[in-house]
């Protein structure tokens, strides 16, 4: 660990979600103390905005060396991650690697893959009994680290959107850097099955019922503790239908609940015209001025 910089390299096209920031915080506090604040690493932040994500990945790699760094860590504006993670993947001492993590569209698929001896090409899945690190044919760049000697030893331009002729589909600007990777350093990328599985990708989702049943243990856990933190340990998590929703509480009357009253309004016929009630006054009164 000793005399590493990394950079936080963040591209940017508008705005950086909250929880990201809020990873980013954790990561960064847990860095500086630990690291940073003993003289052994270091850490630079290095951010741009645009609309071409290729030309900011290029941009910010570019400044990363100028800038004296030893690592890049690329972080998604879209990511949420433990406060532990920049360490983990320092401690790999990998020219590259990072995580393992859901696309955002449905059905999502992994980020990583790799190719059968055939050339086909097929999803690398981070299940329960996946552990440690395995080397794949390319990653997302949503959270990777990568050597700044990889850069330097790469033709540019290091990130670029290609046309896959055989598919008839564009390559990502990170699945075009590991493929450049393969091919002139024969490098390939690895993924962190451990710190995969603490890896969160934020999205918008359009929710349906499928979500709320995908949930509903979720829901009875979070109610079994609220009703623990309220002292109710014995009481069993209900899940309310139609005919179970839950009144609110009033004072008991005998007879069943309170009936509902009325709210007193005057008649039309002794309602006051607009003429007979007269402006309305806003100065106050002597008495309440005198207050």
């Amino acid at each position: 660990m000793a005399n590493r910089k990394v950079a936080l390299c963040i591209p940017s096209r508008d705005l950086v979600n909250l929880e990201t920031v809020h990873s980013l915080m954790a990561a960064v506090g847990n860095f500086t103390l630990n690291y940073s604040a003993k003289g052994v690493a270091d850490l630079a932040f290095i951010t741009v905005n645009g609309t071409i994500l290729p030309q900011m990945r290029n941009t910010l790699a570019e400044q990363a060396i100028i800038h004296g760094a030893t690592h890049v860590l690329w972080v998604d504006s879209d990511m949420i991650f433990p406060a532990n993670a920049i360490e983990r993947l320092l401690r790999h001492d990998l020219p590259i690697v990072g995580v393992n993590y859901a696309q955002r569209k449905r059905p999502t698929k992994p980020t990583a893959a790799r190719y059968a001896e055939d050339g086909v090409k097929y999803w690398v899945y981070t299940e329960d009994h996946h552990t440690g690190v395995e080397e794949v044919a390319f990653i997302g760049h949503g959270l990777t680290l990568v050597e700044t000697d990889v850069y330097k030893h790469l033709s540019r331009p290091w990130y670029l959107t290609a046309w896959n002729y055989d598919k008839n589909c564009i390559i990502g600007e990170d699945v075009y850097f590991c493929g450049k990777l393969k091919n002139e350093l024969d490098i390939c990328p690895a993924i962190d099955h451990d710190l995969s599985k603490e890896i969160r990708h934020v999205g918008n989702h359009e929710f349906t019922l499928v979500d709320a049943m995908v949930d509903k243990q979720r829901v009875i856990e979070q109610i079994r503790r609220e009703q623990e933190a309220m002292g109710q340990e014995n009481v069993s998590p209900r899940i309310v239908r139609e005919d179970q929703i839950p009144v609110a509480q009033g004072p008991k009357m005998q007879g069943g609940p309170a009936p509902v009253l009325p709210i007193p309004r005057a008649s039309p016929e002794n309602r006051p015209s607009r003429a007979e009630r007269g402006p309305v006054d806003l100065k106050p009164k002597a008495d309440e001025a005198a207050e």
